[in-house]
């Protein structure tokens, strides 16, 4: 399907063009809430506040509930080293989702 002449080529090769721009454009968005600083006037107490909250409290609280529901329900087969796998993709945040997050968050503000 996605070989060489396949009928879905191209949209595979669209979605790795737009994949590989995914990293130098979280980086620059990165870079340029570093410029700011935390004491900076675009980014206030409540917004880190905020995505502390969320990213570390909330998103892990419900990626754990997901994984034993799905467990329980046996779309996830017990294995630990396969939970702990899943566990820490909703526990360790990337730099890069945090800053995202809080350049989501300003942008909502100053609206």
């Amino acid at each position: 399907m996605i070989d060489e002449g396949a009928p879905l080529r191209m949209i595979q090769d669209a979605i790795t063009l737009l994949g590989k721009g995914t990293i130098p454009s979280l980086l620059l968005i990165t870079g340029g809430n570093l410029m700011k600083g935390f004491n900076g006037p675009g980014i206030k107490f409540s917004i880190i506040t905020g995505v502390i909250i969320i990213r570390f409290i909330v998103l892990p609280t419900i990626g754990t509930v997901f994984i034993q529901l799905a467990v329980h329900v046996g779309l996830v087969h017990f294995d630990p080293l396969y939970h702990l796998v899943l566990y820490l993709q909703n526990a360790v945040p990337p730099a890069m989702n945090i800053a995202s997050m809080i350049q989501m968050f300003d942008a909502g503000e100053g609206q």
